[in-house]
């Protein structure tokens, strides 16, 4: 019964950290842009 269930909350995390790696993928390369573009605007201004 214990090993069931821990064999169960490995394979929950597995899953669940398979669907983060992939929101961090697609928040992280967005948020990548856009702080892309304001620092690419901030440094245009200071120069």
């Amino acid at each position: 019964m214990s090993s069931a269930s821990f064999s169960d909350a490995l394979d929950a995390e597995n899953c669940v950290g398979q669907y983060d790696t992939a929101r961090y993928y697609v928040y992280g390369s967005i948020a990548n842009m856009i702080m892309y573009i304001f620092i690419c605007r901030a440094s245009s201004i200071i120069d």
